[in-house]
């Protein structure tokens, strides 16, 4: 479900189909994985075969992470971020010591990762402390939220650092009471979003199956730093969903809704595929949700499959 969800994402497709892609010029002579997945999702865009089988990559999963084993149940999550990881390294393979500020360069980055502040203002002399991370993708609360809005709201909230938990200012160096808030600094061109329906302190990891709505296009606008200053547009149109059918983690089926072009939109579940109303994929209990930015290449239109 996840390589599907890929393949139709539109910055990832002109990636793949660009000339000078890292398979044009990869020199490894061993198994490199991002070779092996730039072939598979030019097949299922390509193709005329009624269906791709990405053999060697599940053959050579524990490529992508040394706790996988072929033919065992995996979290698609979990498998996401170990391929992305590892398609970094093969960018990177031969470039020797790099600065951290140029590996997060690489095109993964580009179209995947945006960065978050986050601030801590100090209750006696107002001072701002900010720190930056960079993310791939965000990783949601649902448990006491109905849509992704309040599971963002609940993601951005303003937290109170107070009694245990004081904070110590760099300014003014006093332990005093403060506020920290996590906010969206730079937008990415895709936005991946976790929600996160596998609770690890229910026996078997249990699933929390419940529904929570989210919509065709999304104005994140009010979870960045600086709203009024975002570069580019905040608005996102529903790219892709990827959604679990069991009870468990490690159970279960995982299948796809993808966006192609001419806002058609397919179900994706294993060898079948079947064209589907808007209405029935906003109707899933949705696992990882990709949402892609309505300006710059990032808004071209997914090709058919």
């Amino acid at each position: 479900s996840v390589l599907q969800c890929l393949a139709y994402t539109a910055p990832l497709q002109n990636y793949c189909s660009d000339p000078d892609c890292h398979s044009a010029t990869c020199q490894f002579e061993q198994y490199c994985v991002l070779c092996d997945l730039e072939n598979v999702l030019q097949q299922l865009l390509e193709t005329k075969q009624a269906v791709v089988e990405p053999g060697l990559l599940a053959r050579h999963v524990r490529v992508v992470a040394k706790q996988f084993q072929p033919n065992e149940q995996q979290d698609s999550h979990e498998y996401l971020r170990h391929l992305t990881e590892a398609a970094q390294k093969c960018v990177l393979r031969g470039l020797g010591e790099l600065p951290k500020e140029i590996k997060d360069t690489t095109v993964f980055h580009q179209i995947f990762g945006g960065h978050l502040r986050s601030q801590v203002v100090c209750g006696n002399c107002r001072y701002e402390s900010n720190t930056f991370d960079l993310f791939l993708d965000l990783s949601l609360e649902i448990e006491r939220c109905d849509s992704i809005t309040m599971s963002l709201d609940h993601f951005t909230r303003e937290e109170q650092l107070c009694t245990s938990n004081e904070y110590k200012c760099d300014k003014c160096l006093a332990k005093t009471r403060a506020t920290k808030r996590m906010t969206i600094h730079r937008l990415p061109n895709v936005l991946c979003l976790q929600l996160k329906r596998f609770d690890m302190m229910r026996m078997f990891a249990g699933k929390i199956s419940k529904p929570v709505t989210f919509p065709e296009t999304l104005d994140v606008s009010r979870f960045c730093s600086e709203p009024q200053e975002v570069v580019g547009s905040s608005v996102y149109k529903l790219n892709a969903i990827t959604v679990h059918s069991g009870v468990t983690l490690r159970s279960g089926h995982y299948y796809a809704y993808v966006r192609t072009r001419g806002d058609t939109w397919h179900c994706m579940n294993d060898n079948m595929v079947r064209q589907v109303p808007l209405r029935e994929v906003l109707a899933q209990q949705g696992y990882i949700l990709f949402y892609t930015r309505h300006d710059g290449a990032a808004c071209q239109e997914p090709r058919q499959p």
